[in-house]
């Protein structure tokens, strides 16, 4: 069929040899295989097909097809198109790499070899080898920032010519000479009858076309977990510890112990730089250490020698200025501390009560005959307020006949006291029925935005201040970020506006009890 249908001559000859070849590999794998039986033909069409067009003849320069070379003197002799390829401003024409030994290059004189010169000829040359048409392209756009880039100053001055000489209009959409592409193969413009480009690509048709269907994302919980009655069996054992954890990020709470899922950015590696300045949780964390140290009597000349010794502090001077500073704000916390009535023979309880369903156990260190006093090293938080209000509402509950029965908390700026609570049984019993709705889906309630809606509501009864400040704290500025950029309030709730009626209703819930029983101080 082959010597039947193509005649064998010097034109045809590299294709039969790599129909040929491809035959006798057929044969072969025949022959390796054993088999005998009759072979349908669309095998043998499919079989040629991928092998034909794996199949390359090898040509030389001007051997049929297309062409790729360098642009060399004596190659441009006359084409259909010729196609000049990245023609960039850095490209073309080629800079001359001067040798130091070069003599030539040093002094140069009329009639010597320039490099540039010989690129502006074969670029001539180029175009009057077309015989039909000419193809130039080059990076017009900046990778970095999108801006204009220029193409070598030689196709600079033929648009010139162009356009100055013969009229031609430079804007593609008129007929002109540059056509601009988009960046991306999978551009719209490209399957659009109006922009003037095409594209054969089938795949990028399809991601076009993906790409410009609206798709709603998806919830990250899309309804409620039910619990199994072997989880509800264990759910009842309950420490107050981990109702504090709850409250403090419900969502939170819910994808690491519901899905067991962490949702935390990686920890950030060691930085480079050496530190000058304390700032952020490793000043607190020190402040903390430095104010129970203070506390015992410990003097500040030697706190500064064991924090140097642990490489704790900034060398030289940087570490001594911020070592006073850090021991200045140390010792104003404790002497507001100490300036407080004594308390009489604190000590540590255990409880624990069968309520709402749940079997809660407490320990609480610091417990008077008065009460609970913490201090915290740091400012006042609507989780402190949460977290003092659940061992409160302990002490209230374990000690129901104690009139006196107070919580006070002291912080850097502010000292928050509870009263004592006469329904603290009922406000639990209503904390555990949230608790318990929140193990099986994603409640709307937010510490920072639900006691700044709570405590706005309270103090202006307008609803719609109230939600603009909750909404104020919860998207935040451009100096601190939001409440909403936590991890896990951003991916639970980032398919809709969590500040609605249930955000309203969980934060009077949380919070009414206990602004009815709180009072704070701002220090001084």
């Amino acid at each position: 069929m082959l010597s039947a249908f193509f005649p064998d001559d010097d034109e045809t000859q590299p294709d039969l040899q790599c129909i040929r070849r491809v035959l006798d590999e057929m044969a072969d794998r025949a022959a390796a295989a054993g088999y005998t039986a009759e072979v349908p033909a669309t095998v043998v069409r499919s079989f040629l097909s991928e092998r034909l067009d794996g199949e390359g003849a090898g040509r030389g320069f001007m051997q049929g097809g297309v062409t790729f070379c360098s642009m060399l003197p004596m190659r441009t002799i006359p084409f259909n198109v010729v196609c000049l390829i990245g023609m960039n401003h850095d490209a073309y024409p080629r800079e001359s790499r001067l040798l130091t030994f070069d003599l030539i290059a040093q002094a140069p004189r009329t009639g010597d070899r320039s490099r540039r010169d010989d690129d502006k000829y074969l670029f001539l040359e180029s175009l009057l080898s077309a015989r039909q048409r000419v193809y130039i392209s080059y990076v017009g756009q900046s990778i970095q920032d999108n801006s204009p880039v220029p193409p070598s100053v030689l196709v600079s001055e033929l648009i010139d010519v162009l356009q100055t000489g013969y009229g031609l209009p430079s804007d593609a959409s008129a007929g002109g000479l540059i056509t601009r592409h988009r960046l991306q193969a999978f551009s719209g413009d490209y399957f659009q009858e109006e922009t003037g480009l095409f594209s054969y690509s089938a795949e990028d048709m399809q991601a076009c076309a993906a790409a410009a269907v609206v798709v709603a994302p998806l919830p990250f919980v899309p309804g409620p977990i039910p619990l199994t009655n072997e989880e509800a069996t264990a759910w009842k054992g309950l420490d107050l510890r981990q109702l504090v954890t709850f409250f403090g990020n419900p969502a939170r709470f819910l994808i690491r112990n519901r899905l067991s899922v962490s949702l935390d950015p990686p920890e950030s590696s060691a930085a480079d730089s050496e530190p000058f300045v304390l700032e952020g949780i490793e000043r607190f964390d020190l402040g903390r250490r430095l104010l129970k140290q203070r506390l015992k009597g410990l003097q500040p000349g030697d706190a500064f020698q064991a924090l140097r010794s642990d490489g704790r502090l900034p060398h030289g001077a940087m570490g001594e200025a911020e070592f006073g500073s850090l021991w200045g704000d140390v010792e104003r916390f404790a002497r507001r501390i100490e300036a407080m009535p004594p308390a009489a023979s604190p000590k540590t309880i255990d409880v624990q009560w069968d309520i709402a369903g749940f079997s809660l156990s407490a320990r609480i260190d610091g417990v008077t005959e008065h009460g609970c006093r913490q201090s915290r090293f740091g400012r006042l938080r609507a989780k402190d307020h949460l977290e003092l209000w659940l061992q409160h509402l302990v002490l209230c509950l374990a000690a129901p006949g104690n009139g006196n029965c107070e919580s006070v908390l002291v912080c850097t700026d502010r000292t928050l006291r509870l009263k004592r609570v006469l329904n603290s049984r009922t406000v639990i019993e209503e904390l555990l029925g949230i608790y318990r709705e929140g193990l099986s889906r994603l409640l709307c309630f937010f510490p920072n935005s639900s006691l700044e809606y709570a405590r706005t509501l309270r103090a202006t009864s307008s609803p719609s201040q109230a939600m603009g400040s909750a909404r104020s704290i919860w998207d935040g500025n451009e100096m601190q970020p939001g409440e909403s950029a936590d991890p896990y309030y951003r991916r639970c709730f980032e398919t809709g506006d969590p500040l609605g009626l249930e955000f309203e209703d969980l934060s009077r819930r949380v919070f009414d009890p206990l602004l009815e029983v709180a009072s704070s101080e701002r220090a001084t």
